[in-house]
């Protein structure tokens, strides 16, 4: 089911992410390290575990997440928290330099990405 040579499924996933946190297992997935730097420096750190479980396997975000993701800003700031508005321009520059294009953009993208460690076809 899973396609990433390190996680051989989710339990390996969150062992790993347990062991060495959410922005070095982000970098670790991408196969970039840098961008787990990146997602320490630019993503709050009360929204990664949940961005993290959205690239990795597919798993929903909340509202803020999911109207961001989907490219609804009147929604995202409706929905969002003190610190998630005062860092869109942060949010923005992570999803367009450090994220899998196809993930986030439209609502499409948003409801149609699967996650990098799931393979396509397969139940998510």
């Amino acid at each position: 089911m899973y396609t990433h040579p390190e996680f051989k499924d989710d339990k390996s996933f969150f062992s790993r992410i347990a062991a060495i946190g959410e922005c070095a297992a982000y970098g670790q997935l991408m196969g970039r390290p840098e961008w787990g730097d990146k997602m320490a420096e630019l993503v709050p750190a009360h929204m990664r575990d949940g961005f993290l479980r959205y690239v990795a396997f597919g798993m929903g975000m909340g509202g803020f997440g999911s109207a961001l993701l989907s490219n609804d800003l009147m929604g995202a700031y409706a929905k969002g928290d003190d610190m998630n508005i005062r860092c869109m321009k942060d949010w923005v520059t992570f999803l367009y330099n450090y994220a899998p294009a196809g993930c986030y953009g439209s609502k499409e993208n948003y409801t149609e990405w699967t996650g990098i460690l799931v393979e396509e076809g397969a139940d998510a």
